[in-house]
Formats: structure tokens, C-alpha cells, sequence
């Protein structure tokens, strides 16, 4: 009995896979290629040179020209906008796949009909069409397009439900102890996990016989299939699809699919191919031939780029002059330098430092160095002149034992005892003080310095103690004015021009569109390259008004036909455009390229 049931069990399966390739042979012999096609032109000719003929009680017009024959029929609008043919697909031909898209505002926008034929739409298939754009560096996959027959629509939403369910089940199930994914676990713990019961317990000879039954294939095989049954989808969601539907009336579908690629340097030339999978009921996939390959041209305003290169017009100048302030504290009334005192070991490295650059660089001669001190005001003129004068000769010193005799030679000393000067400089510049301007009034009117510094402790006694605090700290400085020769230099000036490298790099980043870094750098220069970035990104108005600046050529003037028509300036749009096509013809051909070109011709048609 055991025999004769393995047999039929045998016979039974055999019979199963033999009706199960049948899909896949119908498939292969029902499936037709995927086609592609151009949209329709939203403007036909007015009064084409041809004869009509009827084709299905629909008027076509053949025109005949030196590339082979073009059919072109009446199109309707469907609410997008789009352009769609009233005959069937497979009475169009598509003469020529080459189509040129204009770039816009950094984005290209490619449209194209995916036309699926009616032999592919089955009621237990579904159709995947992925959309594959090649660019010169890479290879884009677009969203796909999915359609499906009844009878895969149905068995999706049943293994989606049945998962969804053994899920929730399985939030309740012990993980550490059941498990469907472990290699490990026997039939029971599986059928436990799979159904929700829990595993029975054994005895020592239960269980012993439970091994045994357990490392017989058939069993575990038996398992497996289960959980596969429960777990594996064979007709998959598409959350990106694009269009994702079920087809429940077989028929020429044409899917008018458009995609916006953002512009760089790999976009002049694209071409796109389809993907095609059909997959069967039980999940089986077969290719489908895809035999059309559309070629795209980008058309952009960086064709219209002023590559001529650009200099920078410098003067060398024979002398130059190098100042240098230091701030060195001093004990109060003494000129001793104490470098452990305040910041005075920062302030004198950097003085030291900035002198031995000057005295061992070679495009400079050192002619003279004029060392001034300056004291702040308070106390008398005539302490503090002594003490200002004083600290000039300190510093002198210091920098003569540093660097030798040359320096001391070198060095011309100053002193200022009160400085009056740099003080008003620091209260007009002073946003805390709110009676600066009276301060320096007084400063002004009154001719005695010791009597200034009385008068303004008494009308601004707040004010006053800030200045003490912030400003006069500040006046007590040692500046050193390096006078300095060119060395070799005969002429007081000299012009010199040379490469303009940054201007070139922003030109070299608008050729590959990428446009705003293009901006940061060409922005300053106000000249047509720059009109054609901020024309690439949408900023119309001020390409405007820096591009009717620019040199009168026939470029420039069809550009300028181009921001009139997206500001609503036809008449002058129009004047602009006739102006360039009449220097340079050719650019007539290009008014065929571009949108707003033909938007002012529409308009110039309709008025007459």
C-alpha cells in the first residue's frame, strides 16, 4: 500500500511540473516587444505639400521628405497637457528617434510613450517596463511601469495578507526560543512558531522517535515548503513605480512618461532604452525584447559662452610702505621692556619676527624705518612726552641688540606724548559710547592738552571712565613704518597683465553646469557669462539688465529675445530675435530648439 501511494505521489508531482512550464512556453511565444516612441509635436504645419488618405476613418497626412516618410494625424490634449495620437500605435512610424530637449533652470525634461502591446497584458501576468536613460558617464534606471491582470492582482493581495498575518502572530511568539530562521530548530518548534501553538513535550522515547522522523527529508522538505508558502511573496509591490495598475481589458496601452534630470556636463547626449520582465502567476520571469532606443540632444544658453580668456590688469608700483603696530606694556611712568609683563613676550615675537621677514626677503630694499611711541593722555603733557620719547629710545635698543648695527642705522625714532589723533579715531568707531561726539568736540576746542582731559572727566564722567577701561589702552602703541624700494626696479610704475585664473574657473563651472558655484565667482564681473548663469538658475531680471549692458552682438540679442519672453515682452522679444537672425542666420534654426522662441513666434502668428 506504502509502494502504490509513493507511486501515485510521484505521478501526481510529475504531472504538476509538467503544467507548470506551460506559462512560461506561452509567454515566450505570446510576448511582443516593448516599444518606444517620440510625443507628438504640439504644432503641426499649417499647409503641408501631400495628399490625405483614410486609415481606419481617421485623415492622415503623409509627407514625404529625403529621410523616408513621416505619418502625422490629428492629436488631442489630454488634461497634462500632453500631445496624444487618435490612431493606433502600431499604424505610427517613427521615422526618426533623435529629439533635442531644451535644459531650463538647471533641470532637463524628457518626455517619451511607452507603448506595451495587447498580447502582453494577460490576466495572470504583470508587465514591469523600466526605463533606462544613458548618459556619458552612467546609466540612470527611471521608475518603472507596472501592469497587472486580475488574477496577479488578486494572489498579491492575498500573500501580502497572509504575511501581514503571520507577522502580528509572530510579535507574540518567543523569539530565543522559536524561531522560523533558525537552521536548528525541529519540525515541531517550526509548525509552533508558523501556527501559534506551542511546542509539545516529549518523553525520553518520544523523543528519540522525534529525531528520527525529523531527519527523514520529506518531513523537513514538508516544513520548509510551508514556511515558504507562507512567507515568500511572488508577485511583489513596486512602491516606486511609477504607474502601477491593473489591466482589466487587454489593449494597445501608450503611457506618456516624462522625467526631469537635473543638467551637468554628462547631459549633452542621452539615449533611452526599455527594461522589460513579464512575470507569471507562480512568479516565473522572462525577458521581453525592447527594439526602439531614443537619442536625446541638450540644447542649453552655455552654448552661448564667451570663452575669449580673461586678464587682470596690475600696477607695480617701485616704493611700498609696511606698518606694523604694537601694543608693549610699561611699568606705570617707567620705559623699561619687561617682556614677562602683560602680553609683552607675544607682542615682541611678532615685531621681531615681522622685521626679520623684511630684512631677509629679496624684492625689497629697507630705505629707512621710522619708530614712533605714544603715550594716552592722562597726566601732564610734559610727563608724559618724556616717558613716550623715553620708551621710543627703549624699543630702539631692544631691536639694535636683536639685529645689529644695520637696524640701529636703519631706525628713525619718534614720540608722540599724548595721542590725540588716534583717540578720535577710536570714538568714532565706538558704538558704546554715547557721547562721543561731544568728546570730540572738546577734544577739538580746546587748544591746552592737559585742560582736555579735565573737561572731559567732568561733562562725561561714565563716559570717561570707558575710555580709561577700552580707548586709552589702545594709545599706548609702538608703530614701526617700513619704507621699502624694488629691487632692481627703474620706473616708478609698471603695468603688467596675467590670467584672470578665477574668472577662467568660473568659467570652467558654467560649462559644466554647475551653475551656482559658477555664481560665486562670476557674479562680481557683470558681463554675459554671468548673464547666462543667473539665466540658467531664473533669476530673469537681473540677466536682464546686466546682458542689455553688454556688447551688441547677435548671441546677446537672442538671449535677450528669450528673457523678454518669459518676462511677457513680445513685441520687443520679437525685435530682439529678428535682429539676431538677421547678423547670423543660422540662429533662426536654433529658434526652433528653444521654447520661448517659439512662444513669440506663436504669439506673431496668432496677431496676424
Amino acid at each position: 500500500m506504502r509502494t502504490h501511494t509513493g507511486i501515485l505521489l510521484t505521478a501526481v508531482m510529475a504531472a504538476q511540473m509538467l503544467l507548470s512550464c506551460s506559462p512560461v512556453r506561452k509567454m515566450e511565444r505570446s510576448a511582443q516587444p516593448v516599444g518606444l516612441s517620440q510625443t507628438a509635436k504640439r504644432k503641426l504645419p499649417t499647409a503641408p505639400p501631400a495628399e490625405a488618405i483614410e486609415a481606419n476613418g481617421t485623415n492622415v497626412t503623409i509627407i514625404k521628405r529625403d529621410n523616408g516618410i513621416s505619418y502625422l494625424t490629428e492629436i488631442e490634449y489630454e488634461e497634462d497637457g500632453a500631445a496624444i495620437s487618435k490612431i493606433d500605435i502600431e499604424k505610427i512610424v517613427v521615422t526618426s528617434s533623435l529629439k533635442s530637449v531644451p535644459e531650463r533652470f538647471g533641470f532637463i525634461t524628457i518626455d517619451f510613450l511607452v507603448n506595451i502591446p495587447k498580447e502582453l497584458q494577460q490576466k495572470d501576468w504583470s508587465i514591469i517596463v523600466t526605463p533606462l536613460l544613458h548618459r556619458t558617464d552612467t546609466t540612470i534606471r527611471l521608475d518603472p511601469v507596472v501592469l497587472r491582470g486580475p488574477r496577479v492582482d488578486r494572489k498579491q493581495d492575498r500573500e501580502y495578507l497572509r504575511r501581514d498575518r503571520l507577522e502580528k502572530r509572530l510579535e507574540e511568539i518567543d523569539y530565543n526560543r522559536y524561531t522560523l530562521r533558525n537552521e536548528q530548530a525541529t519540525v515541531a518548534e517550526r509548525r509552533a512558531a508558523l501556527f501559534g501553538k506551542p511546542a509539545p513535550v516529549y518523553t525520553e522515547r518520544a523523543a528519540a522517535k522525534r529525531k528520527r522522523r525529523d531527519a527523514h527529508e520529506p518531513g523537513v522538505w514538508q516544513s520548509e515548503r510551508n514556511f515558504r508558502y507562507v512567507t515568500e511573496i511572488t508577485q511583489p509591490t513596486y512602491p516606486e513605480a511609477r504607474l502601477d495598475s491593473v489591466v482589466t481589458q487587454a489593449g494597445n496601452i501608450r503611457y506618456h512618461y516624462s522625467q526631469n534630470i537635473r543638467a551637468d556636463e554628462n547631459n549633452a547626449r542621452m539615449k533611452l532604452t526599455l527594461e522589460g520582465r513579464a512575470r507569471d502567476f507562480w512568479g516565473r520571469e522572462l525577458a521581453l525584447e525592447a527594439r526602439d532606443t531614443l537619442s536625446y540632444t541638450v540644447t542649453s544658453m552655455t552654448g552661448f559662452i564667451d570663452r575669449t580668456p580673461r586678464y587682470i590688469y596690475r600696477i607695480i608700483e617701485k616704493y611700498a610702505t609696511v606698518n606694523d603696530r604694537n601694543w608693549i606694556t610699561f611699568p606705570l611712568g617707567k620705559s623699561r621692556i619687561i617682556d614677562t609683563l602683560g602680553n609683552n613676550r607675544t607682542e615682541l615675537e611678532k615685531m621681531t619676527s615681522r622685521m626679520n621677514t623684511l630684512l631677509n626677503q629679496y624684492e625689497f630694499f629697507i630705505d629707512s624705518i621710522v619708530l614712533t611711541a605714544a603715550c594716552s593722555p592722562e597726566g601732564s603733557i610734559r610727563v608724559n612726552d618724556r616717558i613716550s620719547r623715553a620708551r621710543a629710545h627703549a624699543v630702539r635698543d631692544y631691536l639694535a641688540e636683536k639685529f645689529g648695527d644695520q637696524v640701529d642705522t636703519l631706525i628713525e625714532v619718534r614720540w608722540i606724548g599724548e595721542d590725540w589723533d588716534n583717540l578720535i579715531g577710536l570714538l568714532r568707531r565706538s558704538r558704546e559710547l554715547e557721547h562721543s561726539d561731544g568728546i570730540i568736540d572738546i577734544i577739538r576746542s580746546t587748544g591746552e592738552p592737559d585742560r582736555r582731559d579735565v573737561l572731559i572727566r567732568r561733562a562725561y564722567p561714565d563716559e570717561y571712565e570707558k575710555m580709561r577701561e577700552e580707548l586709552y589702552p589702545k594709545l599706548r602703541s609702538v608703530n614701526l613704518k617700513y619704507s621699502l624700494r624694488r629691487v632692481g626696479m627703474v620706473k616708478d610704475t609698471v603695468y603688467t597683465t596675467e590670467l584672470d585664473s578665477a574668472y577662467m574657473r568660473g568659467v570652467e563651472l558654467l560649462e559644466k553646469k554647475d551653475y551656482r558655484g559658477a555664481l560665486k565667482i562670476l557674479d562680481p564681473y557683470k558681463d554675459i557669462n554671468s548673464a547666462i548663469t543667473l539665466m540658467s538658475l531664473g533669476y530673469d531680471k537681473q540677466a536682464y539688465e546686466i546682458m542689455v549692458t553688454t556688447p551688441d552682438t547677435p548671441q546677446r540679442n537672442y538671449m535677450l529675445a528669450i528673457l523678454c519672453a518669459r518676462s511677457g515682452r513680445i513685441e520687443q522679444g520679437l525685435k530682439f530675435y529678428s535682429r539676431a537672425c538677421a547678423a547670423d542666420p543660422t540662429l533662426e534654426y536654433r529658434g526652433n530648439l528653444d521654447p520661448e522662441i517659439q512662444f513669440l513666434l506663436r504669439r506673431q502668428d496668432r496677431e496676424e
